[in-house]
């Protein structure tokens, strides 16, 4: 199972799911086993303000859920997971 799909198997907050997704990219260090839950690298304002690294989290999180990798919650706009049925296209 890839990191982002571990990351995302239960409903995550989208800014979570937009961290963890900038770690799977490698754009941000992964968290230190000590560290708090959600610790975001100390860099929680890059998913909590309008910048270019945030930004394009967001964005590309809207992509994934419109190729149906992750599904939003059907109450809460800002909760995603990984779509379990998911299958990518070359399987």
């Amino acid at each position: 199972m890839s990191y982002l799909a571990e990351q995302l198997s239960d409903w995550t907050d989208i800014d979570v799911a937009a961290w963890h997704l900038a770690v799977s990219l490698g754009l941000m260090q992964p968290p230190q086993p000590d560290a708090p839950a959600f610790a975001f690298g100390g860099r929680k304002d890059l998913f909590w303000t309008s910048n270019p690294l945030g930004d394009l989290m967001f964005r590309l999180l809207g992509d994934l859920q419109t190729l149906g990798v992750v599904e939003e919650h059907p109450k809460d706009d800002h909760l995603l997971r990984w779509n379990a049925v998911y299958q990518s296209p070359d399987r």
